[in-house]
């Protein structure tokens, strides 16, 4: 008996009142999210867009400075953002086309003048 509640009630979600459209039914958002309602998003461009009081630089280069300051000063995740923006994120794709499969094993081999005393 508890198991099938359980059950139910892992399935259900309050869901119950929700049907899927129906090829060739109206939508039933026909005008979307409205364009000025409240959107986090553009709150922060406009406050983004904005000069600094009493400087000569918008709020989105004082953020990308204190960005590129913290990135320069710690290892942490702005680093990450900052290269990112740079160059882009690093995708890695790998394919093994062996029979079996098998797993890759990676190496970090550094080269003569790489810091490496060796």
């Amino acid at each position: 008996m508890a198991d099938e509640l359980n059950d139910k009630l892992r399935r259900n979600k309050g869901w119950d009142n929700l049907k899927p459209a129906r090829k060739g039914e109206p939508s039933r958002n026909p005008k979307g999210r409205p364009k000025n309602g409240f959107c986090l998003t553009e709150e922060l461009r406009k406050l983004l867009k904005e000069k600094v009081e009493g400087e000569n630089f918008t709020n989105m280069a004082r953020l990308a400075k204190a960005t590129f300051e913290d990135a320069i000063k710690t290892d942490g995740s702005s680093r990450k953002i900052v290269w990112d923006r740079i160059d882009g994120p690093i995708s890695l794709v790998l394919e093994n086309s062996d029979k079996g499969g098998g797993v890759f094993k990676i190496e970090y081999v550094p080269e003569k003048g790489d810091g490496d005393k060796g």
